[in-house]
């Protein structure tokens, strides 16, 4: 299990439990103080059943339209929606590629693909059959 305390709004949460995918979290009878959905992969509707009374959707890839959203939820819900955007820069792309090249950072590499195989690798990855990364080799 990982511990990882993720700032929202002047909040800390500690994560306790972490899913490859949506459909892990969605068919499960319980509910979160937080859903962060780091790979963009759903939405405030089909979180907030899932979401404690008073509990926060933050989603890495918002649209214009889920700012406008997350306006609207804050004056008539308890339930937050909060589109959450990070701007990268040198020293964030440096200190990632440090933490990946001491091991500290791991990407999940799920399966390498030839440039042939992309029309399926995204099928699956729509799907939700894909939980990590698909890399394609490019001949050249």
């Amino acid at each position: 299990m990982w511990n990882y305390i993720a700032p929202v709004r002047d909040m800390q949460f500690v994560i306790n439990e972490l899913f490859e995918a949506p459909a892990d979290w969605r068919s499960l009878d319980k509910t979160f103080d937080v859903i962060f959905d780091a790979a963009g992969a759903s939405s405030f509707a089909l979180a907030r059943p899932h979401l404690s009374s008073t509990g926060y959707y933050v989603n890495t890839l918002p649209t214009p339209g889920m700012f406008l959203f997350s306006k609207f939820t804050a004056l008539y819900a308890h339930q937050h929606s909060v589109p959450f955007m990070l701007k990268t820069d040198a020293a964030l792309l440096q200190e990632l590629a440090h933490l990946a090249a001491t091991g500290v950072l791991r990407p999940r590499i799920a399966r390498s693909i030839e440039l042939e195989g992309v029309a399926e690798a995204q099928r699956d990855m729509q799907e939700g059959k894909v939980h990590g990364k698909v890399c394609v080799r490019v001949a050249g």
